[in-house]
């Protein structure tokens, strides 16, 4: 029984973990968008 619910709170922080990641990695290109905008301008 604890092996399953330890497998199960890794896999879920391992999604909140790629989640996360992809949330920053959206900033970043939203911040970079916005000053190469800055920049053409």
């Amino acid at each position: 029984m604890q092996e399953t619910s330890q497998q199960a709170m890794m896999d879920a922080r391992r999604r909140g973990a790629r989640r996360t990641a992809l949330i920053v990695a959206g900033i970043a290109l939203a911040i970079f968008a916005l000053s190469f905008l800055q920049m053409v301008r």
